[in-house]
């Protein structure tokens, strides 16, 4: 088992166990599916690849994709039935027949991307040279909701990402005190930072102000023993509570079900307006109009006959990064096409 990666980001008994029988399977697949790629095109690195194997011994899938770092424990696997997780950053994966909750994928975000983020908020902080204070705030918003509203609820389930955004928004005040060669708190009040622009402030969105997740760190590195205790995250001396990003976002679970459920209701309601010999009308989806995933309101854009021929384009997007200089933190979305 020596030289054989496993994930490091979980707790020892939710990593692979390293035994002789299930190390030898993954490399035989690892040799197996680099054999059968041309070298002329794109090959595998054992340095940086990873093979998950599920068996007798071993109940998670490990796998990262995208971004996320994902551990599927099957229901059947579970040491006790009624252990199923029921809090964020957990997915219950169902049975699409049958409906019934057959394994739980337990969510986090990769440590890269962790490290992405944390890179570019020293971007912003190296590159404000003597842009306005305004400018800093929006540049940090903009990175904040888009790492926000990509991850959602695994950022929680990731301590280092919380410590780092709690330390980059303190970083990104401290250079606004510094622009004006002060960093007396009582000069500072939260109100500067965290009030609207109509009001005087600069408008900056938080993520610093949570309650740290922790586990018992004696343990929590080798079991999940789950959240133990909290640790506060950014203070300041007036106690007001200062609101939270992620509570104005809805978990993906939670916008995946609502999804599935919204684009029922719509093809009911369009077969219903068929048998009548009518159009739908914007009354008919008024509820439904900003939901589901894409948006019900991308079939009324009034350019939707020309995206229905712009194929590739999240490949497109996607490669993007590599001819566009600027950074694009909402790189997985399109608004025609997947809508707002």
């Amino acid at each position: 088992a020596v030289g054989y990666r496993n994930k490091k980001c979980w707790p020892r008994d939710c990593r692979m166990r390293l035994l002789k029988r299930d190390v030898n399977l993954g490399r035989a697949i690892f040799w197996d599916i680099k054999n059968r790629l041309p070298r002329s095109i794109t090959t595998l690195d054992w340095d940086n690849s990873f093979v998950s194997v599920y068996s007798a011994e071993n109940p998670n899938i490990l796998f990262d994709m995208n971004g996320f770092e994902v551990r599927i424990l099957p229901k059947c696997r579970m040491q006790n039935q009624k252990k199923a997780s029921h809090r964020d950053g957990v997915w219950n994966l169902q049975n699409e027949t049958t409906k019934e909750m057959t394994a739980q994928a337990h969510l986090r975000v990769e440590e890269s991307w962790v490290q992405a983020f944390d890179n570019r908020i020293r971007q912003i902080l190296m590159s404000s040279g003597a842009t306005t204070f305004t400018k800093i705030a929006n540049k940090w918003n903009t990175a904040l909701i888009g790492l926000m509203t990509y991850f959602r609820e695994a950022v929680l389930n990731t301590q280092e990402l919380l410590d780092i955004l709690v330390k980059n928004e303190n970083k990104i005040q401290t250079r606004i005190k510094i622009g004006l060669n002060s960093k007396m708190p009582s000069r500072f009040p939260p109100v500067v930072f965290y009030c609207p622009k109509e009001l005087g402030g600069l408008g900056m969105l938080s993520m610093g102000h949570v309650l740290i997740p922790q586990s018992d760190l004696r343990y929590s590195k080798q079991t999940d023993t789950g959240v133990t205790h909290f640790r506060a995250g950014l203070s300041h001396d007036e106690d007001q509570l200062i609101p939270n990003l992620f509570r104005y976002l809805q978990p993906w679970e939670s916008e995946f079900v609502d999804s599935q459920r919204v684009w029922a209701e719509y093809a009911l309601k369009r077969q219903e307006a068929s048998s009548q010999n009518r159009r739908l009308t914007l009354e008919d989806l008024e509820d439904s109009w900003d939901r589901g995933i894409p948006r019900i309101n991308t079939l009324f854009s009034k350019d939707r006959h020309t995206l229905a021929y712009d194929r590739g384009w999240r490949a497109r997007t996607e490669f993007k990064k590599y001819q566009v200089l600027r950074a694009n933190p909402f790189w997985w979305t399109h608004q025609r096409h997947d809508g707002k």
